[in-house]
């Protein structure tokens, strides 16, 4: 893979909520857990508050596309790759 000097890559492990549409039992509402997500791509922002990182990176633009900001407290991990 070619490396992006400019340009840190991280892996993002985080928790989102999980959701169930059309009818349920209270059982299987009661069952339903948290997704362990795991994002990958470019660094864009990392504040306090929150990470944002994005799918792609157009080196002749300079520009960012597909970009997800996750807020801190929902972050497990964040790995440098």
């Amino acid at each position: 893979m070619m490396r992006i000097a400019s340009q840190k890559i991280v892996q993002v492990d985080w928790v989102d909520s999980s959701v169930l549409t059309g009818w349920q039992t209270r059982e299987e509402i009661e069952n339903l857990k948290d997704s362990l997500i795991h994002s990958i791509g470019f660094l864009v922002s990392l504040t306090k508050d929150a990470v944002t990182v994005s799918a792609s990176y157009s080196t002749e633009t300079h520009k960012f596309a597909d970009a997800m900001t996750i807020p801190r407290k929902a972050i497990l991990k964040i790995q440098y790759l």
